[in-house]
């Protein structure tokens, strides 16, 4: 075999494992983002692989009042992307659907806001005496932070 026969073999073989490692990306693309849960006003990192090669992808954002949002990524050779995409105070959860027009994958992210209330704020307790609070946890939508309690003082 001559020197360009296998300089062609070659190409072909490279070529085919480049289709091959790509079409094996495709088909099952998923996303993600880099938290579950943000705060108002935090931005999120929408990933994603398993796209086609070099594709546009579009990224619809569904804030939990209904409004969809739409964030544009270019993949690179293998399929992958990042984008961002900037909350703005609306609490709930999002939906996130990524498409290059043949696969699509979805996730789901949550913008909560916290509030922690203490009653009594202060209180004034004599020497061997005692008092008791209450501690009051709540998030928007649902659920809640973990918190640690603890008291200092010393006897006036």
């Amino acid at each position: 075999m001559g020197k360009t026969a296998i300089a062609l073999a070659v190409v072909l073989m490279i070529l085919s494992i480049v289709v091959f490692l790509v079409q094996a990306s495709e088909g099952r693309a998923r996303i993600w983002t880099d938290k579950e849960d943000y705060g108002p006003g935090e931005t999120v990192y929408i990933f994603g692989s398993g796209f086609k090669s070099l594709a546009n992808v579009t990224v619809a954002v569904e804030r939990p009042n209904g409004v969809v949002d739409k964030v544009y990524a270019l993949t690179d050779i293998s399929g992958g992307f990042t984008c961002t995409y900037q909350l703005d105070g609306i609490v709930g959860t999002y939906t996130v659907v990524a498409t290059d027009g043949t696969n699509m994958a979805t996730t789901t992210f949550t913008d909560r806001t916290w509030s922690v209330n203490v009653s009594p704020t202060s209180a004034t307790v004599p020497q061997g005496g005692s008092t008791s609070a209450t501690v009051t946890v709540t998030a928007s939508p649902t659920g809640g932070p973990e918190v640690d309690l603890w008291a200092t003082g010393q006897p006036v």
